[in-house]
């Protein structure tokens, strides 16, 4: 190899060096906010799940944290790409609807360091490449989610998407915690804590 030859970054160099200064900019600067790593894929079925093989691994998993409560919610996932890789990639809309349904996330973006692309729930469309360094702040995707799924996370009510996970249980049972969220969200909060017979299960 050549000295003075600029060589392309691999996935993990491309995350420590493009991606991860530019997350930290916009505000996803913590462990409430950001999430690495996630448990392997649990499949909702039976009384515990079934584990499905493969590492599950999830490059980021972008949270909203309001005020003091104890756990944070996920909104979207962020895959990360080689510098050289196009960020569309692998952004099927299938595979991304898919992401979407496991974590009860509303939002699936992909990024090379340099561009990006996204995934919306609600239009079912993918949008992209966009430049990375125009990526939402934490303010911004927080107030996304809330106008787009009607639901507003600084309600007393929303307490209960923020719960922390039983004592009992030290890792976090992501796909329960998926379809609980489901659920108040397509009921709508106020419906159900004022007993609105128009709210689901009636």
């Amino acid at each position: 190899m050549a000295w003075g030859v600029p060589v392309a970054y691999n996935e993990q160099e491309t995350r420590y060096f493009l991606i991860d200064p530019v997350l930290r900019e916009k505000g996803y600067a913590d462990h409430q906010r950001l999430k690495l790593e996630t448990p392997a894929p649990v499949e909702p079925t039976g009384p515990k799940g079934k584990r499905r093989r493969g590492p599950g691994r999830t490059d980021y998993l972008l949270c909203v944290q309001v005020g003091d409560m104890p756990k944070p919610l996920p909104v979207a996932v962020l895959e990360a790409k080689k510098e050289t890789e196009d960020p569309l990639k692998g952004m099927q809309q299938a595979k991304s609807y898919a992401d979407c349904k496991r974590f009860d996330v509303k939002y699936v973006f992909s990024t090379n360091g340099h561009r990006y692309g996204e995934y919306d729930l609600f239009t079912s469309l993918q949008g992209g490449p966009f430049a990375f360094g125009d990526f939402p702040h934490h303010p911004d995707l927080t107030a996304r989610y809330a106008k787009d799924t009607g639901v507003d996370v600084t309600i007393p009510e929303a307490a209960i998407l923020f719960q922390a996970d039983s004592p009992a249980w030290s890792q976090s049972r992501y796909y329960q915690d998926a379809a609980i969220r489901a659920a108040f969200e397509k009921c709508g909060f106020r419906s159900m804590w004022a007993g609105d017979s128009s709210g689901c299960g009636h």
